[in-house]
């Protein structure tokens, strides 16, 4: 009898932990509200307002976003000066560089045939230091290339929000973007 009742108050007393998933913050972003950005240079898009232009060189120009702790880094090349081969060249090497422990690689063409412009959005999705690059073009005489760079640890599981809300963003970028 005191054996039943060491058993039953041993289960009852017992508890047992199971494991828990990993979860990550449900981050909730503004509705994005874009703007035209003009630049000193050849070409103009609109932007998210929540970023903030900051001009790197004469026609680069990096895009904080402050409340993502993220940047997006724009480095526009005059055609005539380089070699639109060599710059997709550098493009697919960036993207070897930086894919090496991704998991996966999801590739976007967009293509204006009318406005004549030409782009590619690449996401690295995985460990990697910057997960989305794009690049658009006239093939003639601009090429504007972009890589987005967070503040934090790559962890593209919970870099996934922001990277998805940026990357409305290069969209837009692309659809938006006039070669003066």
């Amino acid at each position: 009898m005191l054996k039943r009742l060491f058993f039953i108050f041993f289960l009852i007393s017992c508890k047992i932990d199971t494991p828990k998933p990993k979860s990550y913050l449900l981050l909730k972003y503004p509705d994005a509200t874009y703007k035209t950005l003009k630049t000193l240079c050849d070409y103009e898009f609109e932007i998210n307002s929540i970023s903030t232009p900051i001009k790197s060189t004469d026609c680069s120009i990096d895009l904080d976003y402050k409340p993502l702790k993220g940047n997006l880094y724009l480095t526009y090349f005059d055609l005539s000066i380089s070699s639109y081969k060599d710059l997709q060249l550098d493009f697919k090497r960036r993207i070897e560089i930086f894919s090496k422990n991704a998991s996966r690689i999801d590739e976007k063409v967009f293509e204006n045939t009318k406005q004549n412009i030409f782009g590619k959005s690449i996401l690295i999705v995985g460990a990697s230091p910057s997960n989305l690059h794009f690049f658009v073009t006239d093939k003639k005489k601009n090429f504007l290339t972009g890589s987005l760079i967070f503040k934090a640890q790559p962890n593209f599981d919970s870099l996934r929000q922001p990277i998805s809300y940026i990357e409305k963003d290069i969209k837009k970028i692309i659809e938006t973007i006039r070669w003066n």
